[in-house]
């Protein structure tokens, strides 16, 4: 989808099969942008390629029935901890 491709029919019924089983749980935890992208030798995307890929991401995981948790902007250990209280939360 970011790149602009449809999804094959091997691609679609893999999809269809994996959420027609309980295999995933439906919350998602979406690990939002920090508001800007330090380039490296991996990385070679540019803030607004990522702020695309972030949406694309979004409004997959909603078309196929996820609920997201984002998870805002913050240093890492601050966004682990979240993660760990709202998974702890819902089990």
């Amino acid at each position: 989808q970011y790149l602009g491709y449809a999804i094959s029919p091997i691609l679609n019924a893999a999809i269809a099969r994996a959420l027609s089983k309980p295999i995933f749980d439906r919350r998602v935890f979406l690990i939002e942008n920090l508001g800007f992208v330090t380039p490296t030798a991996a990385r070679r995307i540019s803030y607004d390629e990522a702020l695309k890929f972030e949406r694309v991401h979004n409004d997959i995981y909603r078309r196929f029935g996820f609920d997201l948790t984002p998870i805002g902007p913050a240093p890492i250990d601050a966004r682990v901890r979240n993660i760990l209280r709202l998974a702890d939360a819902n089990i």
